[in-house]
């Protein structure tokens, strides 16, 4: 399993809401089956994780999953922060991160 990318309308305000795109594949995975996965999104500054946005669903293999919107919280700073995105499913895990950047208003 891998993210093959993961992006966001860049650059963004604080309190924007934001799309967070990010796909990955569940090839080799019981094809076909329905499996639990549990994605994680997290805004991060320096390594610290300063929001994070979990959800859990059910994926069929073999196929992609993007899309998720996210509200930034008001008091961000401008500066660049990290979008990191971590996905399990079964015994595979797999991350990826991109920047962010945060405008003044």
């Amino acid at each position: 399993m891998r993210i093959h990318r993961i992006r966001s309308l860049l650059p963004a305000y604080p309190g924007a809401r934001i799309l967070l795109a990010f796909e990955y594949d569940l090839e080799g995975l019981a094809a076909g089956a329905e499996i639990p996965v549990s994605e994680t999104i997290a805004l991060c500054q320096n390594g610290v994780a300063l929001k994070t946005w979990p959800r859990s669903a059910k994926k069929r293999a073999g196929k992609y999953e993007p899309h998720e919107f996210a509200e930034l919280p008001r008091n961000l700073q401008p500066a660049t922060y990290e979008l990191v995105a971590r996905v399990a499913a079964g015994n595979a895990i797999a991350q990826a991160s991109a920047p962010l950047e945060i405008l003044g208003e």
